[in-house]
């Protein structure tokens, strides 16, 4: 609806000013913040997923790490596990370790031991026997991790020695 104001008596003129903050003005207006609004979601989109990206991997058995295709291994997995008991290496060392990992505590073990390289900072409930999560590349014949993750046990003995 436009608004018209008298001109020169009978003749009728419509009010330019009312065209531009009504029309083509107002429309346009609305188009640069629908564009603005979305070019913001897309950016935080983006960033969400690229944050997500580096954080997800996969959680697998040594089983299931040995069944991967060649195409899986070169993507970072995360590998849960029982330290294989005698197989600890360079532990105090001050060097990388090496242990090997199986998907049972000691007992009945079905697969072979999965050897465990690992350079960074070790737990200090790391020991034979303990359940763990490494991180890290499998080179189809090692495991090298660059996270090492222990789980504490689930009780604590008190100490047998009296003062």
């Amino acid at each position: 609806m436009q608004r018209t104001e008298p001109f020169a008596g009978t003749v009728e003129v419509p009010d330019a000013r009312w065209d531009e903050r009504d029309g083509v003005g107002h429309l346009l207006t609305r188009r640069k913040m629908w564009i603005g609004g979305l070019a913001v979601f897309a950016g935080v989109g983006y960033l969400v997923s690229t944050a997500l990206g580096g954080s997800t991997v996969y959680y697998l058995t040594v089983s299931e790490l040995r069944a991967l295709p060649e195409s899986q291994r070169s993507e970072p997995v995360r590998v849960a596990g029982h330290v294989a008991p005698g197989t600890i290496v360079g532990l105090g060392g001050g060097g990388p370790i090496r242990f090997a990992i199986t998907d049972q505590a000691a007992g009945t073990q079905q697969v072979a031991p999965l050897p465990v390289v690992y350079g960074g900072l070790v737990p200090d409930v790391f020991n034979d026997n303990i359940e763990v999560v490494v991180q890290g590349h499998y080179t189809g014949e090692r495991f090298e991790a660059t996270m090492l993750l222990a789980k504490c046990p689930s009780k604590f003995e008190a100490s047998t020695t009296v003062q």
